[in-house]
């Protein structure tokens, strides 16, 4: 990994995270005539001036807090040069020999100069100097590289914002013009596209690492470690250049139905590009992915965006009607494994990451996000920048246009250690740290909230993509044609409007009338959810990889009729706050995230904790209004601290504990009248607890057991 100074990011802006939430022309004239002049790189004297030496996306100062927004969506302190270079290589039965001009976006310290053009001179662009001085890096001797690849139809400097934001911040871009597939070349994907668009980034890569040892960027670009990028078609190179492996299946019925791959190509299937299909085309050099509104999802199928195997950014825009989210982008997310970041734009069009004009959103706050989220990910991924980590995981916010997902790396293989016992998988979405599991009624699907701690199950058709639900003539809430792991019989869910939960609009949510009916393993750090057949994984299994067992006897169990009278079927094990011991509810729906590692306590609990001995330390400023079962009726959520020296533990089955929160938020919950049928901890007159989504995904595993009354849960040291 190259390393820089990284961003001074110690004053942060807290956004608003919670719930409401052609032809070419002759190529080797253009080369010729593009020429570039060089600064002297060891020449101190030729250094940047004071105010821009930090330079090269590290705008540092040893006394000045900066903020890490800013600092990312504000041009950098460089002006930007343009030149183009060549990229040969040998495409076989494609074409043959194939040369594709690459333009080259870089850092320059001149202020002045000839405006660049792009597509042969077509396009001009007065704030880039065609051929200007190749400013110094800023550190050590090397630059950092992205590749990009532009949209079908296009041409490299369609996406000039993003391109010239990166060389301003001392980035050098390398984007080639896609000959046969630009904005001047007629109309139409062919089959040999889908090959020569990943062919011509590693081309590019070659021929940027032997540049003669008179072009200026010769030994300053580390081609082993790049970013790839692109938008729309080009998406899909970068997203084949990170690993995501081909559907050939899939690609053998496009071809027998309508002559070719994909959406866009129909002029056959030669076994040039078969061979290259099944060959793949992952590119070692490169160890980060940025897809802007990638297109041609079908090619690679869920399981083949699966296989990616480098970290990656997905950029979408809710407005798109070339790549939907509802048919591409939220299933390219679904299959994106850990870690991986999601920013989609309200409003953005798939124009948004290019030319720009989108109807519902301005150009300005559509490249503000797109480039400062751009910018971020390429310094965590390239250079180690840790100080960008909150924009990343959406504790700072740049826009409101910009809602942004992650996904983080699985840190325990436990799925991986457990393997066939832990039965059939289907994706998991985590938004805001909410699980999600996809349901069909018929040919709708949505996500649905997995909530352990509701027992009744609901719908909102209006939440569905590919149609809306209509209940069984004569019912207002059975539905028929019912698929979670397989179908069912007609099952009641009870149907009102949900909420949206980041990029998810919740179609509904299950509860343990459906969750307790089966051993289920929730895997949030790879976004999958298992479950098995009858009793699943055996505790040897269990303990050997990793987890470790708590008891939730006597409430939660397959039969609730077995349970004492008057509790619900919520999985609930023991807790403890020094010696204040209760039990709490595992409440996979209680969304946290604007106050994380939540712990709600009632108000016999909240005495049981004072009788110990410990005396909470009073928040006002995390009090929270929180919502009922009781529309219009709110319940009250009271802020504490916990003191030094205590922490939050859940108590294994010997006594010891098996996980410790010493930064757990603590909120005493009292019910109001009117919610009291809501039933919850707040109504209890014994001591209780309920811990939030935040706590129960933060080690990315945890299985529940209905029938041997157990979760288990990943152990303190399992990383180890």
């Amino acid at each position: 990994m190259r390393t820089a100074p990284a961003l001074a990011a110690l004053v942060l802006l807290v956004g608003a995270c919670g719930d409401p939430s052609t032809t070419t022309g002759d190529t080797a004239d253009a080369v010729e005539q593009d020429t570039m002049s060089t600064a002297d790189t060891t020449d101190e004297d030729s250094a940047a001036p004071d105010d821009t030496a930090a330079a090269a996306d590290a705008d540092v100062t040893d006394t000045v807090e900066v903020d890490v927004v800013d600092v990312l969506s504000e041009p950098g302190p460089f002006h930007v040069g343009h030149r183009l270079v060549a990229a040969s290589w040998d495409a076989g039965g494609l074409g043959g020999a194939r040369t594709v001009t690459v333009n080259l976006w870089y850092p320059t310290e001149d202020t002045s100069g000839v405006a660049t053009a792009y597509l042969d001179g077509s396009i001009a662009d007065p704030e880039v100097y065609r051929g200007a001085a190749l400013a110094p890096p800023a550190a050590g001797e090397t630059y950092p590289l992205l590749v990009f690849s532009h949209d079908a139809d296009g041409y490299a400097g369609a996406s000039r914002a993003l391109l010239t934001h990166l060389a301003s911040h001392g980035w050098v871009v390398a984007a080639p013009d896609h000959t046969g597939d630009l904005a001047t070349d007629p109309e139409g994907l062919r089959t040999a596209d889908y090959v020569l668009r990943p062919g011509d980034l590693s081309a590019t890569l070659d021929a940027l690492a032997t540049l003669p040892d008179t072009d200026p960027l010769h030994g300053h670009l580390d081609t082993a470690a790049v970013i790839a990028s692109g938008h729309g078609f080009g998406g899909y190179a970068a997203l084949a250049l990170g690993g995501a492996t081909y559907d050939l299946e899939q690609i053998g019925f496009a071809c027998a139905d309508h002559g070719g791959p994909g959406a866009g190509a129909a002029d056959g299937c030669p076994d040039a590009a078969l061979a290259r299909f099944t060959a793949g085309f992952r590119d070692p050099r490169v160890t980060a992915v940025i897809a802007l509104a990638p297109t041609e999802r079908e090619l690679f199928s869920n399981a083949g965006v699966s296989d990616l195997d480098v970290p990656s950014l997905l950029m979408t825009g809710a407005a798109d009607a070339v790549a939907p989210n509802d048919t591409v982008g939220d299933l390219i997310w679904v299959a994106l494994p850990g870690p991986a970041v999601r920013v989609d734009l309200v409003g953005g069009c798939h124009t948004s990451f290019s030319t720009g004009g989108c109807e519902a959103l301005l150009d300005r706050d559509g490249d503000d996000v797109v480039n400062t989220y751009a910018l971020a990910f390429a310094r965590r991924e390239l250079l180690g920048d840790e100080t960008v980590e909150p924009l990343l995981t959406a504790a700072v916010a740049v826009s409101i246009k910009g809602v942004v997902s992650f996904k983080v790396a699985p840190s325990h293989p436990y799925a991986q250690r457990l393997g066939d016992c832990l039965g059939e998988s289907r994706p998991m979405l985590v938004e805001r740290g909410l699980p999600f599991g996809e349901v069909a009624i018929g040919e709708a699907t949505g996500w649905f909230l997995l909530d352990y701690a509701s027992t009744l199950s609901s719908v909102d058709p209006e939440g569905f993509t590919g149609g809306t639900p209509e209940p069984l003539e004569g019912y207002d809430e059975l539905f028929a044609d019912f698929d979670w792991f397989g179908g069912w019989a007609p099952v009641w869910l009870s149907v009102f409007p949900h909420r949206t939960v980041g990029a998810i609009h919740e179609a509904g949510v299950l509860g343990t009338d459906f969750l307790a009916l089966n051993v289920y393993a929730l895997d949030y750090a790879g976004g999958r959810i298992y479950r098995a057949e009858g009793s699943g994984c055996d505790e040897l299994a269990l303990r050997g990889a990793g987890l470790l067992p708590l008891t939730t006897e006597g409430w939660f169990s397959n039969d609730w009729t077995t349970l004492p009278p008057g509790r619900v079927n919520v999985p609930t094990v023991p807790i403890a706050l020094g010696e204040a011991r209760t039990i709490a509810q595992l409440d996979t729906g209680f969304e946290d995230g604007v106050i994380p590692n939540a712990v709600n306590i009632n108000d016999a609990m909240f005495d049981a904790i004072a009788d110990a001995g410990i005396t909470l330390e009073r928040d006002y400023e995390r009090d929270l209004l929180l919502t009922t079962c009781i529309g219009g009726v709110s319940e009250q959520a009271y802020g504490y601290r916990l003191p030094p020296g205590e922490a939050v533990e859940l108590v294994g089955e010997n006594g010891a504990a098996v996980a410790r929160w010493e930064d757990a938020a603590i909120f005493l919950k009292r019910a109001p009248t009117a919610a009291e049928v809501c039933g919850g901890i707040g109504t209890w007159d014994t001591p209780g607890a309920q811990i939030g989504a935040s706590l129960i995904g933060g080690r990315g595993f945890i299985l529940i057991d209905p029938f041997r009354a157990r979760v288990w849960w990943p152990a303190a040291d399992a990383d180890e």
